[in-house]
């Protein structure tokens, strides 16, 4: 068995079994609409949670779980999310439905052969409306397409008597959504009205910047305040790097697996860059760990993290830089060091925070929460400044 770089469930899942028999256990509960609201970094695991569940929920029978990812949008409009919603919700419940075919499967076939397909299905007229509408979806008005999206899985609960369960990874996005416009907090107050009114149906989400699940769910002013079970995704110990390093062909001992834990900050992602490329190797040991995150950094570093650096505003990318170079990790020490005014470095550090590269700890300090991130910008920057 190999190392896997896309989201993990059953046999090449690890770690997290706490949180998913829980999630299981509560939300295959009947009539109880309570979801969750899962935080952690990017690459933390936060999508093989809601996958495994989604997995073992599937295997009981006795709810119908729906997994969607925002990221994965093939375009970042509000009518794109609900097409995307309503035809995975639809897919969902094709087997109780007694239909044939997928619904990309449906949407290339003409009207009337569609009616017929639907005339045979046991549900109510109205939800085979429906259905019609958003397997041949045009775009028309987004909040409303967004509404029937929503809609439609409580409709389909309701007819097959199975509860829905909602699974929508990286739910803040949806702010970014257009709209006519940027679709922001409005769209995030909308779905909790109507999550409100649901009797079967229970909406779980996900995040990867604390800033923006503040504003969705965290705050007291948010819209999902204390309507969601919070649970942050954290990194990985020792024992599951462990776990992880068993599927590949290396010899390890307990130094290995200890350095392996610790150049990868516990993100199951880099555990498996980094076990992939120890399989070239004669033995590991610390020594050679540290050579394959070098390899690792500067063959792949500018794929993985050079567009979105690229991307900051100038004194973002400058302030960033001279986080990774600071020895004290505070915003003074970042002013002196970049030689940049203090305001704008303490702005440019809230914007950071609130894009998801750094993380303001208790003492004051800040750190950047992606390991490999960070090394990256001290081997492409060093002491050189801003590029």
């Amino acid at each position: 068995m190999g190392f896997k770089f896309s989201p993990v469930v059953a046999d090449n899942f690890v770690n997290r079994e706490e949180l998913v028999e829980e999630m299981v256990k509560v939300l295959e509960e009947e009539g109880s609409t309570t979801g969750y609201a899962l935080y952690g970094a990017r690459k933390i695991g936060k999508s093989s949670v809601f996958l495994e569940v989604q997995r073992r929920l599937k295997e009981k029978g006795n709810v119908v779980p729906v997994y969607q990812s925002i990221w994965e949008l093939r375009e970042d409009t509000a009518q794109e999310f609900a097409r995307d919603l309503s035809e995975k919700i639809i897919d969902a419940y094709r087997p109780k439905l007694g239909l044939k075919l997928k619904v990309a499967e449906m949407a290339k076939i003409p009207f009337d052969i569609l009616r017929k397909i639907l005339s045979e299905v046991k549900v109510g007229v109205g939800i085979k409306g429906e259905i019609e509408f958003f397997v041949k979806y045009e775009a028309g008005q987004p909040m409303e397409d967004v509404k029937r999206a929503f809609q439609l899985a409580e409709l389909l609960a309701e007819e097959t008597k199975l509860k829905c369960i909602l699974f929508i990874d990286e739910f803040p996005s949806l702010m970014e959504l257009q709209n006519g416009g940027r679709a922001g907090e409005t769209l995030v107050k909308r779905i909790r009205t109507w999550n409100e009114q649901f009797k079967r149906t229970a909406l779980s989400i996900s995040g990867s910047i604390r800033a923006t699940m503040n504003t969705v769910a965290f705050s007291s002013a948010s819209a999902f305040y204390k309507q969601l079970l919070i649970r942050e995704v954290k990194p990985m110990e020792e024992k599951y790097v462990k776990e992880i390093l068993k599927k590949g062909k290396i010899k390890f001992t307990r130094e290995t697996i200890s350095e392996v834990s610790k150049e990868s900050g516990g993100i199951p992602f880099y555990v498996q860059l980094i076990g992939r490329e120890l399989q070239e190797e004669k033995e590991a040991n610390a020594k050679t760990i540290q050579g394959v995150v070098k390899r690792i950094i500067e063959d792949q570093g500018n794929v993985l993290f050079k567009e979105m650096v690229v991307n900051l505003s100038p004194k973002e990318r400058l302030v960033l830089i001279g986080l990774s170079e600071s020895k004290e990790k505070t915003p003074i020490a970042i002013a002196n060091g970049t030689k940049t005014k203090f305001p704008t470095v303490t702005w440019a550090l809230s914007e950071l925070q609130e894009k998801g590269f750094v993380e303001k700890q208790e003492d004051g300090t800040h750190a950047i929460v992606d390991p490999f991130l960070e090394k990256w910008l001290e081997w492409k920057y060093g002491n050189k400044g801003e590029e």
